[in-house]
């Protein structure tokens, strides 16, 4: 009788052991994903960024075109 119950406690403490390495393992990969969202996210902003500042400059051309095109009458 208390073979046994030192043996499921034994196994127990097995399972015990094993669901915190197994929860280890997740918050560690948990950590990678968090980490590589960051830095795409970081990244989509920069593009964001890039982008509007060449809509800016296109939009400046568009104008500065626009001038020199109604210099010239048809």
């Amino acid at each position: 009788m208390i073979e046994e119950t030192m043996m499921k406690v034994a196994d127990t403490g097995i399972q015990i052991a094993s669901a915190c390495s197994q929860q280890d393992s997740v918050t560690e990969e948990l950590g990678r994903n968090i980490q590589s969202m960051s830095l795409s996210a970081s990244e989509v902003a920069l593009g964001a960024d890039q982008t509007a500042q060449s809509s800016v400059e296109l939009a400046q051309l568009a104008t500065m075109l626009q001038t020199s095109l109604s210099r010239f009458k048809v």
